[in-house]
């Protein structure tokens, strides 16, 4: 596959699975109310809740092939050759490094150096969260706040300056993605999740139940009354970030890109 190809085609990949993702989650609360309701069988609900974890997970993955194609291209296009663009990806992946490659002298304006700082430390703690919500792919959980990195209200904050610093659009909607997923972390959960299933997919004693045995495992889920009770304030969590949200898109339309580059670079 060609270089040029790859953005294309790891876009529509990471496309797909997410719809699938979305559509597995979908399905699984579905099944679930019918197997509740009218029958049927709980493992319906098991499938469709196991396809959407993993199609979710892939997203996730294809997501970050794109963004690690296209960030070496413009590496490359830069004068860097192809294993310095690979070990800078690498950095910059992992928070240690700088996405900014100047082709001349770099300004020694403390205002400039301040702002670049500020700008690195946007980009260590966005790929901190984002590899936090990579080992945590579970389409179904309720996370304590003190699995995140760094406070969530500065996720949030560092991702919305990326949101108005942001050219390309698809990476916005990844980023807008990734801040609805802090309605998932709250105060107070503990050190194991709450599930909505209360099942552990990774038990291979799972796949051994029938399927009057699985109904039974998930009707009596021990987590139902607190995810129940942490539902509404989700919820709420949700409307506040969606609100920053078209916040900073708002901002990204409107402020001049001189002013962006000045205060955002």
């Amino acid at each position: 596959m060609s270089s040029k190809n790859q953005p294309v085609v790891f876009e529509v990949l990471s496309g797909l699975f997410g719809w699938v993702w979305i559509g597995g989650r979908i399905a699984a609360l579905v099944f679930a109310g019918l197997a509740f309701f009218n029958g049927w069988s709980w493992w319906y609900m098991l499938y469709a809740a196991i396809v959407s974890i993993v199609a979710k997970w892939l997203a996730r993955g294809f997501v970050d092939n794109k963004k690690r194609v296209a960030f070496e291209a413009d590496m490359v296009s830069k004068g860097m050759s192809p294993k310095q663009a690979g070990q800078a990806w690498l950095e910059a992946y992992a928070g240690n490094g700088t996405l900014s490659v100047a082709n001349g002298e770099l300004s020694d304006s403390p205002k400039i150096e301040s702002n670049r700082r500020n700008a690195k430390e946007r980009a260590k703690i966005i790929a901190d969260y984002g590899a936090v919500i990579e080992r945590n792919p579970s389409a179904d959980q309720i996370w304590d706040v003190k699995c995140l990195p760094h406070d969530k209200n500065t996720i949030l904050d560092a991702i919305c300056l990326e949101i108005v610093r942001e050219d390309d659009e698809r990476r916005v909607e990844i980023l807008k993605g990734a801040a609805l997923f802090l309605a998932d972390y709250q105060e107070g959960v503990g050190d194991k999740p709450i599930s909505i299933l209360g099942l552990d997919f990774t038990d291979p004693a799972l796949l051994k139940l029938d399927s009057k045995a699985l109904g039974a495992k998930i009707l009596g889920n021990p987590h139902w009354e607190r995810f129940a009770t942490y539902k509404p304030i989700m919820d709420r969590d949700i409307s506040k970030i969606q609100a920053k949200l078209r916040a900073a898109e708002q901002l990204r339309r409107e402020m001049p890109e001189e002013k962006k580059r000045e205060i955002l670079t």
